[in-house]
């Protein structure tokens, strides 16, 4: 049902997204759907807890790759495996999970704790980094799926983002 969720997103958009369409495209009786789902909203919060579980993999596998890379290499991989993992999706995803936001701690908490473990890299101001660099990413993944101007490719994005970053973390 998540995943015809999601299909319904990129088919139709948002505003197509009922649990009547939902049933429909995943072949099953509104009946089911109501077994596992009380309404919409659950289903979205669902997707909301898919998305973050996808998220903290990939984080857990960069750092594991990258557990003793320097600070450089790790923020691409960050940058690269996020935008990869975001760009996965349907850009109505993301627009939808925006529109209703879980917790939103959870990268937050992630980049925290990575650039804590990483304080001699990071520089003399810790409590500006780890409130910046966390909301810095988060933006500049989200915008390279949803918002990439046309002439700008993803690798391009992906450029631009860990450059922004890294001279955040430099400068």
């Amino acid at each position: 049902m998540l995943e015809a969720t999601v299909k319904v997103l990129g088919r139709e958009g948002v505003d197509a997204v009922t649990t009547n369409r939902i049933a429909e495209t995943a072949g099953v009786s509104i009946g089911s759907l109501y077994q596992y789902f009380p309404d919409k909203h659950a289903i979205f919060d669902a997707l909301h807890e898919l998305h973050a579980q996808r998220i903290r993999q990939v984080l857990a596998r960069i750092l594991d790759t990258h557990a003793t890379s320097p600070l450089e290499p790790l923020v691409l991989a960050l940058v690269d495996g996020l935008i990869d993992e975001h760009s996965a999706d349907p850009p109505q995803l993301h627009e939808l999970l925006a529109q209703q936001p879980p917790d939103g701690g959870g990268l937050r908490r992630a980049l925290g704790a990575i650039l804590t473990s990483r304080q001699p890299e990071v520089g003399s101001h810790p409590s500006a980094t780890l409130f910046v660099i966390p909301s810095l990413m988060d933006v500049l993944v989200h915008e390279a799926v949803l918002a990439r101007p046309s002439g700008l490719s993803l690798a391009a994005a992906k450029a631009a983002a860990a450059r922004a970053v890294l001279s955040c973390l430099h400068g």
